[in-house]
């Protein structure tokens, strides 16, 4: 499927709101189901952008890469990989030798029109050339758009389960959290 309009980079530091941005309006829409209004409306975009997107853009890790797809120059969507983390919680689990697809985000205005697609295949290809012929991803369980998403794009859930703790300060200045619970997929980084 080919995307009218759509072009696809490498994000770099000036892309951080961007990036944010689309990761918030994202997050808002596709978790409302399932994650406590209290986190959604917490949600700082610029907070985001600063504590989050800078770094990793201004100076990512070895093996990390962000690509951002714009639809006729509008922001449309983002993807990240990132390498496995030493230290990293259970959520964050990548089995030896594969790679890591962390993030996938559009903005809602694009959601169906086959960006998601094409930024996928684009993270992929990228695992790929650096020698990855499989790769792992995470979505919460109770995401049910997402997950049909990636059992459409071949991955499936590998059976390995885990929980992510969610923390926000409510509009009171009352701190909350809660425990989510997170499905891994794993897939091939290309298509046979």
């Amino acid at each position: 499927m080919t995307v009218d309009g759509l072009r696809i980079r490498e994000a770099g530091p000036g892309d951080a709101s961007r990036v944010a941005g689309m990761h918030v309006r994202s997050w808002l829409q596709a978790y409302r189901g399932f994650a406590p209004a209290e986190y959604l409306a917490s949600l700082d975009q610029d907070a985001h952008r600063l504590d989050y997107w800078q770094p990793r853009l201004e100076a990512p890790r070895e093996g990390s890469r962000t690509w951002i797809a714009f639809i006729s120059g509008i922001p449309a969507g983002f993807v990240n990989n990132e390498p496995p983390h030493e230290d990293g919680v259970p959520t964050e689990a990548v089995p030896e030798g594969c790679g890591w697809v962390d993030h996938l985000h559009l903005a809602p205005e694009f959601r169906g029109r086959g960006v998601g697609a094409e930024l996928f295949r684009q993270a992929l290809e990228g695992l790929a050339s650096e020698g990855f012929r499989e790769a792992v991803l995470w979505v919460y369980a109770d995401n049910t758009e997402g997950r049909a998403f990636y059992e459409r794009m071949g991955w499936k859930p590998d059976g390995t389960e885990a929980s992510k703790t969610v923390t926000w300060i409510g509009r009171d200045g009352q701190p909350g959290s809660v425990d989510l619970p997170m499905v891994r997929y794993r897939g091939k980084t290309k298509r046979t």
